[in-house]
């Protein structure tokens, strides 16, 4: 794409003649090209994602603007197979922008929704290194040793992100145990080693709440008061009166034990029992909520999980690495100060950022929704009054 955009300098020159362009091509976008910026590694897909909209202006520029061509030597301008390898990378790069936004979520519970990101790469990364496009085959496998590298043994991978899929009730062991065959299908028997494993931690687990749970709700029993003399009748009544309450004592230690015996069974009832149905406005928090009363171990368990963070890194500072200095009159603090002062503003602040490390693709767009509506409440009142108005068609 750099040569596509040509030099930063040049390209801005002749903006007002892309501008042009780009109305005579019909484009009513108002989101405009950017550059790489080396702090931002998303800025290549941002950018991609961007200019694929513009492929027509650009075509009419090359035939407008004759020194256009001059911007790429002997490469010459992007071509449709350009365009089309640009369009594949820009699918393929959101799967990890999307994915870095997961993880490094700071205002949303985000750990039941890691793994999926992580099975999706990892089959996307298998798919893409059999593409018959060499270069595309080529970057996939690339990538693919890299998550090979940090994510490849799957037996050292941190079981708390299988825990908090496993705790969302649309998903449950059902979905750990399908991307498993998915994923490793000529591994089987670490499909079968690794499942166990988590069953065994997570009822490790259990058991530990459960443990915790039952010492801090069980009361103390009343003992009975002692009798130093009573009649005859008295000690009959009284000996029939402690052999009804010997029975309901006894019948009380039944329904504990059975209670005891229910509990145990409540991690087995929660994996065999159906997944909630999928909705994308599914609260989980709530829906643990109110099942506190059937599963009350387990939801104990999954307020505690859920709340785990993925990332102590705020999606902001993830894609930039612009903000992470501190001012110049700082500069003369040790190492140790200096990291200690960064690590707490994360920590403390986690969504503070710059204006300049701000994501604004979402704001445009809302924009642009905005602007239509108004757009057509204009041509509504011009209909009414006998008059007509067109507009050009939009990128979407």
């Amino acid at each position: 794409m750099d040569g596509l955009m040509g030099d930063g300098e040049h390209f801005h020159m002749r903006a007002a003649k892309f501008r042009e362009c780009v109305q005579l091509a019909g484009i009513s976008c108002k989101k405009l090209i950017s550059l790489d910026v080396s702090t931002r590694w998303n800025s290549t897909y941002l950018m991609l994602e961007a200019a694929e909209k513009f492929q027509v202006a650009f075509g009419k520029l090359e035939v407008e603007e004759s020194s256009y061509k001059n911007l790429f030597g002997k490469a010459g301008p992007s071509t449709s197979y350009d365009w089309d390898i640009a369009r594949a990378f820009a699918t393929f790069l959101k799967l990890f922008y999307e994915a870095t936004r997961v993880f490094s979520s700071s205002q949303h519970e985000s750990i039941h929704a890691a793994f999926h990101q992580l099975s999706t790469i990892y089959c996307e990364l298998q798919n893409a290194s059999l593409n018959l496009n060499t270069i595309f085959a080529s970057v996939a496998e690339d990538m693919l040793a890299k998550y090979d590298k940090y994510w490849g043994n799957i037996a050292n991978i941190n079981k708390l992100l299988y825990f908090g899929v496993i705790f969302d009730p649309r998903y449950k062991l059902k979905y750990v145990e399908w991307c498993f065959q998915d994923m490793y299908a000529t591994k089987q028997e670490v499909d079968i080693e690794l499942i166990t494993l988590i069953k065994e931690d997570l009822t490790k687990i259990y058991k530990w709440y459960k443990k915790v749970h039952d010492k801090k709700n069980n009361l103390p029993q009343p003992t009975p008061m002692a009798v130093d003399s009573a009649s005859h009748d008295e000690i009959s009544i009284d000996a029939a009166h402690n052999s009804q309450m010997a029975r309901a004592q006894a019948f009380e230690d039944h329904l504990k034990e059975k209670d005891s015996i229910d509990q145990q069974n409540e991690l087995e009832g929660y994996y065999s029992s159906k997944c909630v149905k999928m909705s994308e406005k599914f609260d989980i928090l709530a829906w643990w909520k109110c099942n506190a009363t059937q599963y009350p171990i387990l939801s104990l368990i999954a307020k505690d999980i859920l709340a785990i963070p993925v990332s102590t890194v705020a999606s902001e500072s993830a894609f930039s690495t612009g903000g992470r200095v501190i001012e110049t009159f700082r500069s003369s603090l040790k190492p140790e100060m200096a990291e200690a002062l960064i690590c707490t503003q994360n920590w403390l602040k986690p969504s503070l950022t710059c204006f300049k490390d701000l994501n604004l693709s979402e704001d445009v767009d809302i924009s642009e929704e905005i602007i239509k509506e108004f757009q057509g409440m204009s041509v509504g009142k011009a209909n009414t009054a006998g008059g007509s108005s067109s507009q050009p068609p939009s990128c979407g």
